[in-house]
Protein backbone atom coordinates (compact mmCIF):
# COMPACT_ATOMS: atom_id res chain seq x y z
CA UNK A 1 0.00 0.00 0.00
CA UNK A 2 1.35 3.40 -1.26
CA UNK A 3 1.66 6.63 1.20
CA UNK A 4 -1.15 8.34 -0.35
CA UNK A 5 -3.56 5.33 0.12
CA UNK A 6 -2.78 4.88 3.72
CA UNK A 7 -3.41 8.76 4.41
CA UNK A 8 -6.63 8.98 2.11
CA UNK A 9 -8.12 5.91 4.05
CA UNK A 10 -7.16 7.51 7.32
CA UNK A 11 -8.77 10.60 6.36
CA UNK A 12 -11.62 8.75 5.61
CA UNK A 13 -11.83 7.20 8.91
CA UNK A 14 -11.26 10.40 10.32
CA UNK A 15 -13.90 11.88 8.29
CA UNK A 16 -16.63 9.14 9.35
CA UNK A 17 -15.46 9.59 13.19
CA UNK A 18 -16.24 13.23 13.08
CA UNK A 19 -19.39 12.59 11.61
CA UNK A 20 -20.03 10.27 14.43
CA UNK A 21 -18.92 12.98 17.04
CA UNK A 22 -21.26 15.42 15.81
CA UNK A 23 -24.28 13.21 16.19
CA UNK A 24 -23.30 12.14 19.19
CA UNK A 25 -23.13 15.75 20.62
CA UNK A 26 -26.24 16.69 19.08
CA UNK A 27 -27.90 13.74 21.01
CA UNK A 28 -26.73 15.14 23.86
CA UNK A 29 -28.00 18.43 23.67
CA UNK A 30 -30.98 17.22 22.46
CA UNK A 31 -30.87 18.14 19.04
CA UNK A 32 -30.75 14.63 17.75
CA UNK A 33 -32.71 11.35 18.53
CA UNK A 34 -30.31 8.47 17.14
CA UNK A 35 -29.30 5.81 19.76
CA UNK A 36 -31.13 4.41 23.03
CA UNK A 37 -28.76 5.22 25.41
CA UNK A 38 -28.23 8.19 28.21
CA UNK A 39 -26.43 11.07 27.99
CA UNK A 40 -23.93 10.10 30.09
CA UNK A 41 -22.63 7.22 28.36
CA UNK A 42 -22.91 9.17 24.80
CA UNK A 43 -20.92 11.87 26.67
CA UNK A 44 -18.04 9.12 27.40
CA UNK A 45 -18.11 8.01 24.02
CA UNK A 46 -18.22 11.23 22.62
CA UNK A 47 -14.93 12.21 24.66
CA UNK A 48 -13.11 8.84 23.81
CA UNK A 49 -13.93 9.26 20.01
CA UNK A 50 -12.86 12.89 19.86
CA UNK A 51 -9.19 11.35 21.34
CA UNK A 52 -8.94 8.96 18.70
CA UNK A 53 -9.80 11.29 15.90
CA UNK A 54 -7.13 13.88 17.50
CA UNK A 55 -4.74 10.75 17.52
CA UNK A 56 -5.65 9.61 13.88
CA UNK A 57 -5.30 13.28 13.16
CA UNK A 58 -1.93 14.13 14.41
CA UNK A 59 -0.78 10.38 12.95
CA UNK A 60 -1.97 11.79 9.34
CA UNK A 61 -0.37 15.07 10.12
CA UNK A 62 3.32 13.38 10.89
CA UNK A 63 3.24 11.30 7.90
CA UNK A 64 2.70 14.36 5.79
CA UNK A 65 5.72 15.86 7.01
CA UNK A 66 7.66 12.68 6.96
CA UNK A 67 6.79 11.45 3.76
CA UNK A 68 6.10 15.29 2.19
CA UNK A 69 9.17 17.45 0.36
CA UNK A 70 8.77 20.93 0.72
CA UNK A 71 8.52 22.20 -2.80
CA UNK A 72 6.30 24.59 -4.39
CA UNK A 73 2.96 22.36 -4.51
CA UNK A 74 -0.46 23.37 -6.16
CA UNK A 75 -3.19 25.22 -4.45
CA UNK A 76 -4.52 21.87 -3.45
CA UNK A 77 -1.97 20.64 -1.18
CA UNK A 78 -1.75 24.00 0.85
CA UNK A 79 -5.27 24.22 1.44
CA UNK A 80 -5.17 20.70 2.48
CA UNK A 81 -2.53 20.86 5.00
CA UNK A 82 -4.34 24.26 6.42
CA UNK A 83 -7.62 22.73 6.92
CA UNK A 84 -5.58 19.28 8.43
CA UNK A 85 -3.70 21.87 10.43
CA UNK A 86 -6.82 23.88 11.75
CA UNK A 87 -8.59 20.88 12.54
CA UNK A 88 -6.16 19.29 14.87
CA UNK A 89 -5.74 22.40 16.52
CA UNK A 90 -9.82 22.94 17.53
CA UNK A 91 -9.73 19.52 18.03
CA UNK A 92 -6.66 19.80 20.54
CA UNK A 93 -8.16 23.12 22.27
CA UNK A 94 -11.55 21.26 22.64
CA UNK A 95 -9.82 18.34 25.10
CA UNK A 96 -7.63 20.56 26.91
CA UNK A 97 -10.88 22.99 27.50
CA UNK A 98 -13.25 20.03 28.45
CA UNK A 99 -10.62 18.69 31.13
CA UNK A 100 -8.65 21.33 32.35
CA UNK A 101 -10.68 24.27 31.63
CA UNK A 102 -14.76 24.04 32.64
CA UNK A 103 -15.22 27.44 32.55
CA UNK A 104 -14.94 27.92 29.00
CA UNK A 105 -17.24 24.90 27.81
CA UNK A 106 -19.13 27.42 25.97
CA UNK A 107 -16.67 27.34 23.55
CA UNK A 108 -16.12 23.84 23.25
CA UNK A 109 -19.00 23.65 20.58
CA UNK A 110 -17.74 26.18 17.97
CA UNK A 111 -14.33 24.38 18.54
CA UNK A 112 -16.32 20.76 17.48
CA UNK A 113 -17.50 22.63 14.31
CA UNK A 114 -15.06 24.13 13.63
CA UNK A 115 -12.60 20.75 13.98
CA UNK A 116 -15.68 18.90 11.88
CA UNK A 117 -16.02 21.29 8.90
CA UNK A 118 -11.87 21.42 8.60
CA UNK A 119 -11.78 17.59 8.46
CA UNK A 120 -14.58 17.22 5.68
CA UNK A 121 -12.88 20.10 3.74
CA UNK A 122 -9.11 18.17 3.65
CA UNK A 123 -10.71 15.02 2.96
CA UNK A 124 -12.38 17.01 -0.02
CA UNK A 125 -8.59 18.31 -0.71
CA UNK A 126 -7.09 15.35 -0.66
CA UNK A 127 -8.67 11.93 0.32
CA UNK A 128 -11.51 12.77 -2.11
CA UNK A 129 -9.28 14.08 -5.00
CA UNK A 130 -6.54 10.94 -4.86
CA UNK A 131 -9.33 8.24 -5.13
CA UNK A 132 -11.30 10.42 -8.41
CA UNK A 133 -7.29 10.52 -9.48
CA UNK A 134 -7.14 6.71 -9.26
CA UNK A 135 -10.74 6.36 -10.87
CA UNK A 136 -9.74 8.46 -13.71
CA UNK A 137 -6.32 6.47 -14.22
CA UNK A 138 -8.23 3.14 -14.15
CA UNK A 139 -10.35 4.26 -16.75
CA UNK A 140 -9.46 3.29 -19.97
CA UNK A 141 -8.55 6.53 -22.43
CA UNK A 142 -10.47 7.94 -25.45
CA UNK A 143 -7.86 7.54 -27.85
CA UNK A 144 -8.54 9.96 -31.16
CA UNK A 145 -6.89 8.83 -33.92
CA UNK A 146 -6.66 11.69 -36.66
CA UNK A 147 -6.74 11.11 -40.26
CA UNK A 148 -3.45 10.91 -41.72
CA UNK A 149 -2.42 13.81 -44.47
CA UNK A 150 0.10 13.42 -47.06
CA UNK A 151 1.89 16.36 -48.04
CA UNK A 152 4.39 16.62 -51.10
CA UNK A 153 7.79 18.50 -50.06
CA UNK A 154 9.12 21.53 -52.14
CA UNK A 155 12.54 21.67 -52.00
CA UNK A 156 14.23 25.51 -52.75
CA UNK A 157 17.05 25.08 -55.54
CA UNK A 158 15.84 22.06 -57.40
CA UNK A 159 14.68 22.48 -60.95
CA UNK A 160 12.39 19.99 -62.66
CA UNK A 161 14.90 18.69 -65.42
CA UNK A 162 13.95 16.42 -68.82
CA UNK A 163 13.23 13.27 -67.87
CA UNK A 164 16.26 10.67 -68.03
CA UNK A 165 18.44 13.76 -66.33
CA UNK A 166 20.16 13.44 -62.57
CA UNK A 167 18.68 16.79 -61.00
CA UNK A 168 22.15 18.20 -59.28
CA UNK A 169 22.32 19.07 -55.30
CA UNK A 170 20.94 22.15 -54.42
CA UNK A 171 20.96 23.61 -50.73
CA UNK A 172 18.14 26.12 -49.23
CA UNK A 173 18.90 29.60 -50.34
CA UNK A 174 19.68 32.03 -46.96
CA UNK A 175 19.65 29.40 -44.68
CA UNK A 176 21.95 29.12 -42.13
CA UNK A 177 24.37 25.94 -42.06
CA UNK A 178 22.71 24.27 -39.34
CA UNK A 179 19.40 25.00 -41.69
CA UNK A 180 20.69 23.67 -44.69
CA UNK A 181 19.18 21.17 -46.56
CA UNK A 182 20.81 18.81 -48.67
CA UNK A 183 19.14 16.96 -51.26
CA UNK A 184 20.05 13.72 -52.73
CA UNK A 185 19.91 13.30 -57.06
CA UNK A 186 17.04 11.63 -58.30
CA UNK A 187 15.42 11.07 -62.07
CA UNK A 188 13.10 14.09 -63.10
CA UNK A 189 9.52 13.10 -62.11
CA UNK A 190 10.03 11.60 -58.68
CA UNK A 191 10.10 13.19 -55.23
CA UNK A 192 13.50 14.26 -53.90
CA UNK A 193 14.69 12.76 -51.18
CA UNK A 194 15.72 15.39 -48.61
CA UNK A 195 17.86 15.58 -45.18
CA UNK A 196 17.34 17.95 -42.87
CA UNK A 197 20.16 18.33 -40.46
CA UNK A 198 19.06 18.17 -36.58
CA UNK A 199 18.58 21.48 -34.70
CA UNK A 200 16.89 20.56 -31.68
CA UNK A 201 18.33 18.99 -28.92
CA UNK A 202 18.26 15.51 -28.14
CA UNK A 203 15.53 14.20 -25.49
CA UNK A 204 16.26 13.26 -22.64
CA UNK A 205 15.92 9.95 -21.47
CA UNK A 206 12.55 7.86 -19.37
CA UNK A 207 14.69 8.10 -16.15
CA UNK A 208 16.17 11.55 -16.17
CA UNK A 209 13.05 12.56 -17.28
CA UNK A 210 11.12 10.75 -14.13
CA UNK A 211 13.88 11.95 -11.49
CA UNK A 212 13.93 15.70 -12.95
CA UNK A 213 10.21 16.75 -14.10
CA UNK A 214 8.39 14.17 -11.62
CA UNK A 215 9.96 15.29 -8.34
CA UNK A 216 9.36 18.62 -8.52
CA UNK A 217 5.89 17.95 -6.98
CA UNK A 218 6.49 14.42 -5.14
CA UNK A 219 8.56 11.34 -4.54
CA UNK A 220 8.97 8.22 -6.85
CA UNK A 221 7.02 5.93 -4.07
CA UNK A 222 4.23 7.46 -6.51
CA UNK A 223 5.23 5.35 -9.65
CA UNK A 224 5.53 2.67 -7.98
CA UNK A 225 2.03 1.25 -8.88
CA UNK A 226 1.58 -1.51 -12.04
CA UNK A 227 -0.18 0.42 -14.63
CA UNK A 228 -0.88 -0.50 -18.72
CA UNK A 229 0.78 1.90 -21.31
CA UNK A 230 -2.57 3.23 -22.12
CA UNK A 231 -3.00 4.03 -17.98
CA UNK A 232 0.47 5.77 -17.76
CA UNK A 233 -0.56 7.80 -20.71
CA UNK A 234 -4.13 9.12 -19.01
CA UNK A 235 -1.34 9.80 -15.78
CA UNK A 236 1.34 11.89 -17.57
CA UNK A 237 -1.31 13.86 -19.71
CA UNK A 238 -3.08 14.71 -16.09
CA UNK A 239 0.17 15.61 -14.77
CA UNK A 240 1.03 17.72 -17.43
CA UNK A 241 -2.56 19.67 -16.47
CA UNK A 242 -0.98 19.54 -13.51
CA UNK A 243 1.82 21.78 -14.55
CA UNK A 244 4.44 19.04 -15.18
CA UNK A 245 6.64 20.77 -17.39
CA UNK A 246 7.10 17.99 -20.54
CA UNK A 247 6.98 18.21 -24.13
CA UNK A 248 4.95 16.35 -26.35
CA UNK A 249 7.79 14.08 -27.58
CA UNK A 250 8.83 14.09 -23.84
CA UNK A 251 5.94 12.63 -22.32
CA UNK A 252 6.24 10.08 -25.07
CA UNK A 253 9.27 9.29 -24.07
CA UNK A 254 8.25 9.17 -20.31
CA UNK A 255 5.18 6.98 -21.34
CA UNK A 256 7.37 3.98 -23.11
CA UNK A 257 9.86 4.22 -19.99
CA UNK A 258 6.78 4.46 -17.19
CA UNK A 259 5.04 0.95 -19.28
CA UNK A 260 8.72 -0.79 -19.56
CA UNK A 261 9.65 -0.30 -16.26
CA UNK A 262 6.10 -0.35 -13.99
CA UNK A 263 3.78 -2.11 -16.21
CA UNK A 264 1.39 -4.94 -15.23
Amino acid sequence: MSVLMAKSILTTVVLLMAIAQAATMLQVAGSLKLLPFPRQRLRAWHRRGGDATLILTIAIAVICVVHAPFRVYPLRVPLHAALGTLAAVAMLLKAIIARRFPGYLRYVRILGAIAGFSVLGCFVASALWYFGFLLQVASPPLIEIAPTQTVSPTVPGVETTPAGVLSPTATAVDATPAEQLSVTPTWAGTTPSVVQSPTAPPIASGPQLLQERCTACHGLHRVDHPHTRDQWETVVDLMRKYGAHLADDEAQALVEYLAETYGP
